[in-house]
């Protein structure tokens, strides 16, 4: 059997990186290719829109795992990265510029961010709830609009502030992450 993590969000594929280190396996998945570099872009195994996947019908985590091939006990942890666009400290800059978004850019969480929002925690607390010892890590910047959801906060608390690179550079710029307690 393998240990697998699936992984939701692969964006620039730092943190994928890492949980390859820890993992025989890693699925990733994002709505598109994100650039790396000006040469390089990310290569998710899965370019797909997690919206389509509705609460109660095998969500987004178990469904592509079983497209990958997971068998049954070898799922043992979800790696969740929403987008930072809305909710980002960063969005302030932008701050009454047509082009700012969420919260810190002074607009409401676009339709779309929060359904996608919705199906990420959905999805996961799911999971967690259906497949025994399933672990689950949500990360995102440490100063973000998600840590005022009460979604994510009622299910796994405030989050833990821990210090990581930022794409590549080592910047130990603090991020938080929702964790499921450790089985």
């Amino acid at each position: 059997d393998e240990a697998v993590c699936r992984e939701e969000g692969s964006g620039g594929e730092g943190a994928t990186k890492g949980l390859r280190v820890a993992f025989d396996r890693v699925i990733t998945s994002d709505i598109k290719r994100q650039t790396i570099t000006r040469s390089t872009k990310s290569d998710p195994d899965f370019l797909e829109d997690i919206v389509k996947y509705k609460k109660g019908e095998n969500g987004w985590g178990k469904s592509q795992a079983t497209k990958a091939g997971v068998r049954e006990g070898e799922l043992q942890a979800l790696w969740i990265s929403p987008p930072c666009t809305e909710e980002s400290t960063a969005q302030g800059f932008n701050k009454g510029k047509a082009w700012a978004k969420g919260l810190y850019g002074g607009k409401k969480r676009s339709k779309k961010a929060q359904q996608v929002l919705d199906t990420l925690v959905e999805g996961a607390w799911e999971a967690t709830q259906e497949i025994k010892g399933l672990q689950m890590c949500m990360e995102n910047p440490w100063v973000t609009a998600l840590s005022k959801e009460k979604s994510i906060t009622s299910k796994w608390g405030t989050g833990t502030k821990v210090g990581g690179c930022a794409y590549g550079a080592p910047t130990k710029k603090p991020y938080r992450l929702w964790m499921t307690p450790a089985t």
